[in-house]
């Protein structure tokens, strides 16, 4: 809890001091979701003060030899997220995507059907970075169709959707109506605004 307040004060250096006592700690107790967890906040708090080395390092060491040995364990989910949106953050989108790839395949092993959603939508970003708007199309849909079977309808999930659609578009040429664009973006936005004071009574509309 400590290095989640420390982030959102931006109190960089304090939030990377607990993660490494918590990772020290989760080892000590051979904890395996806390050392997914830890390892997963430091990457973040690495990132968020520029120290990419630092959270590649990490990564690649205390990181890939935790998912080695524990491939099957619901928490290795942290390590190959983090690994796709380190690569993504790069501008290493095939790499990124071939870790999303692995992401997908390990829902759908664990049947989490809401992962496999939210990675299909990271497989189709990814997949438009790439110049793969076939792919891209075809991740939506699935997305969608699950989406869809689990009542998922939401209004984060339109608004995504609908981005997709209209940066599919306008790659593709087509002509696009910037008028509805911006009510899409409005709506989302009021969405955003009753949500955060629905749940943490603060108004971050802007």
């Amino acid at each position: 809890d400590k290095i989640v307040a420390e982030n959102w004060i931006d109190n960089i250096n304090a939030s990377i001091e607990y993660a490494l006592k918590g990772l020290s700690l989760a080892e000590k107790r051979k904890d395996i979701s806390q050392q997914f967890y830890a390892i997963s906040n430091l990457v973040e708090s690495y990132i968020a003060k520029s120290e990419y080395e630092e959270a590649n390092k990490l990564m690649n060491s205390k990181g890939q030899q935790l998912y080695n040995e524990n491939k099957n364990h619901n928490a290795a989910s942290f390590y190959l997220s983090d690994q796709a949106w380190m690569n993504s953050y790069k501008g290493d989108f095939k790499t990124a995507h071939e870790f999303e790839n692995k992401l997908y395949d390990f829902y759908i092993d664990k049947e989490n059907k809401q992962g496999q959603i939210f990675t299909l939508i990271r497989l189709a970003s990814t997949s438009i970075y790439l110049d793969k708007l076939n792919n891209a199309k075809k991740y939506i849909s699935e997305a969608q169709l699950l989406a869809s079977e689990r009542g998922l309808q939401n209004e984060w999930f339109y608004y995504r959707i609908k981005m997709f659609n209209y940066q599919m578009a306008r790659i593709e040429g087509k002509a696009i109506d910037n008028t509805e664009v911006m009510k899409v973006v409005d709506t989302y936005l009021a969405y955003l605004t009753t949500q955060s004071k629905l749940y943490i009574n603060h108004d971050y509309s802007s």
